[in-house]
């Protein structure tokens, strides 16, 4: 089977590491469960104590302190419109939405890992990114559509990754478009994992959960569909918080990180893996950036970091634009060219049977 990421355009993933498969592992998400939904999709989602999720389970975060909100004020981490298309369920008050996880689920991680399809040098996928590396340090990132990521390398890779993408393998079958995170505090040697499939991830939303099913996309010359996300820290807790359009859906405890205090490097694009001796799927909308029409390429716009510790986002500088394959996909950088667009970008391609590099 082919495994494309891509959201209208596509993302980076990562599996379960590091953690076993017990009964105990398996039941973290259900065990204070005090009512579930059977979603649109066919998943199970349950409303569990938010002072009892599985992130408190982790032993680094024993004696963590739940918290609700940020310090800060959302407004400078957000402007777009509500959320109307993304798959909700609500919960009863005091609780929150974890994503229902089963052996299988665990076990299927585990074993995309193995087989190398997730962040693994030699992993047989092909990327078309604009990013920023080794600059002085910013707090935040933002960014409409697609995927995106924040890291810290010093020492030890710290690293978080949102957005959206298409991963069948990951999903039961499933062909849908589905709201994703990963982070690792080691470059996804011991630690971190996809969604809710490891402890860490702490859950603050009611209606809105990891995992959850996009049903709706944007189609080429039609209708568009995007998804303004944000990751902020807290200059308080330091921890990460992650917002999509103006929800706060959780964060990340700073507890999970080895050196996160700020971040060095982030990018946003798109990223394809398929097996290998498999034709290399679309990305993004299938089509080439088209600067006179977004309604054509896969897009970002808007996107910043947070260079003040509780400032508003600004442009990135001097970025690096990069796509390994041209012929297959292709990535450009406008700046601000656009007005209205603010710093953007487009990415994407046909693919194909001949994106060797």
């Amino acid at each position: 089977m082919v495994t494309l990421f891509f959201l209208l355009c596509l993302c980076l993933v990562t599996g379960i590491i590091g953690h076993t498969i017990d009964g105990r592992q398996v039941n973290f998400a259900n065990e204070s469960h005090v009512k579930s939904f059977m979603t649109q999709s066919g998943h199970i989602v349950d409303c569990v104590d938010i002072y009892k999720q599985p992130a408190f389970n982790h032993p680094l975060l024993k004696n963590h302190k739940l918290q609700r909100k940020p310090s800060f004020e959302t407004d400078k981490i957000t402007s777009t419109k509500p959320i109307n298309w993304l798959e909700k369920v609500r919960c009863p008050k005091g609780t929150v939405l974890i994503q229902r996880i089963t052996k299988d689920d665990i076990a299927r991680g585990k074993s995309l890992l193995n087989n190398s399809l997730i962040y693994q040098d030699s992993s047989p996928g092909h990327e078309a990114k604009v990013s920023i590396q080794k600059r002085p340090a910013f707090y935040g990132i933002t960014g409409t559509t697609s995927y995106l990521y924040i890291e810290n390398a010093n020492n030890n890779l710290n690293k978080i990754l949102v957005g959206w993408h298409v991963f069948p393998e990951l999903y039961k079958g499933s062909d849908s478009t589905f709201l994703f995170t990963s982070w690792t505090s080691d470059g996804f040697k011991n630690t971190g994992c996809y969604n809710m499939l490891c402890q860490g991830f702490v859950q603050t939303n009611t209606l809105y959960y990891l995992g959850s099913e996009i049903p709706r996309t944007s189609v080429y010359d039609g209708e568009t569909y995007e998804m303004e996300i944000s990751l902020a820290r807290d200059p308080e807790s330091k921890n990460w918080f992650l917002a999509i359009a103006t929800t706060i859906i959780g964060y990340f405890p700073g507890e999970l990180f080895s050196n996160f205090d700020y971040a060095d490097g982030a990018g946003w694009g798109g990223k394809t893996i398929t097996p290998p001796n498999v034709i290399n799927p679309q990305m993004g909308s299938g089509y080439f950036p088209d600067k006179d029409n977004f309604k054509h390429g896969c897009y970002f716009r808007f996107i910043g970091i947070r260079v003040h510790d509780s400032g508003e986002f600004s442009g990135p500088e001097n970025v690096e634009v990069h796509s390994d394959v041209p012929s297959c996909y292709k990535v450009e950088f406008y700046g601000e060219d656009i007005e209205e667009y603010g710093y953007s970008l487009q990415f994407g391609g046909p693919g194909g049977d001949n994106c060797h590099i």
